[in-house]
């Protein structure tokens, strides 16, 4: 770790043509220790079962928007899910919600490895890894992706169905002053969200219980980009109350209709599911890739058969289920946005 101004110093001596000379001692040694990675849960009635709540807590100060938004984050939804079932206003949930802040990758990789419990658990892990950049100040956009293609899954279809909806109903707040759930905060700005649905990307905790190993479904909430990443100027005064406001209630709604979807309500997941389907086949039809019909129709199956990991069983036909309104989505690889 070097100071910003030692570092530009550096890179003016480069751009004049100097060759730069660094001569670093290192001492390294091995201890005994532990690294403890704090965790909490709401109790489910089924106690074998559980939604994962993820962050994580390292990167150097002041690291306001990475990661302290995300870790405050889950911490949010965690306080508010659990006020409203202790004072009866939601009932207790049927599948555990549980909630991690482990260092970024390198914990969630020894955790899985020595409690590989967790990942047998896990039916679904929601990761906030920079949610409330200002816009106007970071540059960023909120993202709201999924499992890798690879993977796909109806835990995608129930996010980025709720960020759709979120995106309606606050730029209808936006463009006439009123609306039902505008979710703004007295601290913030009032514009639209404008979530970016949809796709995978890598960077964070999230790609380590999405990859093969474990192949959780995944849900990534994450502000991209922020010029100030790794800076000393990634502070507080760089975060908008009202993203992170509707960034929490983005995560929280989905990992609470996870930890409670039951056999009643898989006709209009299902139809959720197949208008998802349809704009994915329409996506592969515009693609240049010869392969990309047949890997989306191998998608199809694939989620379909996911409903069984949340123990429910498909309708034989979605031509009579309720019409459900989603938005097309098209699967992407984008670059690493965290430079990893």
């Amino acid at each position: 770790m070097i100071s910003p101004a030692r570092a530009h110093a550096w890179q003016e001596r480069l751009q004049k043509g100097e060759v730069v000379q660094l001569r670093a001692a290192v001492q390294a040694g091995r201890s005994p220790g532990e690294y403890l990675i704090p965790t909490a849960v709401i109790p489910g009635r089924d106690r074998a079962k559980e939604i994962l709540y993820s962050c994580h807590l390292d990167h150097p100060s002041p690291g306001a928007n990475d990661n302290a938004s995300g870790c405050a984050g889950i911490l949010e939804v965690a306080r508010t899910l659990n006020r409203l079932v202790k004072e009866g206003r939601l009932p207790q949930p049927e599948r555990t919600l549980r909630f991690i802040w482990p260092c970024e990758v390198e914990c969630t990789i020894s955790l899985l490895n020595a409690r590989p419990e967790f990942a047998e658990r896990t039916l679904a892990a929601i990761h906030l890894d920079m949610i409330g950049g200002r816009t106007e100040t970071t540059k960023g956009v909120l993202r709201v992706e999924g499992s890798p293609p690879s993977s796909p899954s109806l835990v995608d279809d129930v996010a980025f169905a709720l960020t759709r909806w979120v995106n309606r109903q606050t730029f209808a707040f936006a463009d006439s002053g009123s609306g039902d759930w505008p979710l703004i905060d007295p601290e913030g700005t009032r514009d639209a969200l404008q979530a970016k649905v949809g796709g995978f990307s890598e960077g964070s905790d999230h790609q380590v219980w999405a990859e093969g190993s474990w192949r959780t479904p995944i849900i990534y909430v994450s502000d991209w980009p922020d010029r100030y990443i790794h800076t000393n100027r990634d502070v507080p005064e760089n975060l908008d109350a009202t993203k992170m406001k509707r960034a929490i209630f983005i995560a929280a709604a989905s990992g609470w209709y996870l930890a409670n979807v039951g056999q009643d309500e898989v006709p209009v997941l299902a139809a959720a599911m197949e208008n998802e389907a349809l704009e994915r086949k329409a996506a592969a039809r515009r693609s240049p890739n010869p392969n990309a019909v047949q890997f989306a129709q191998a998608a199809e199956t694939e989620e379909a058969a996911s409903l069984a990991r949340f123990g429910l069983v498909g309708p034989q036909s979605t031509a009579d289920a309720p019409p459900a309104h989603i938005e097309g989505v098209v699967y992407r690889r984008k670059p690493n946005p965290k430079g990893r």
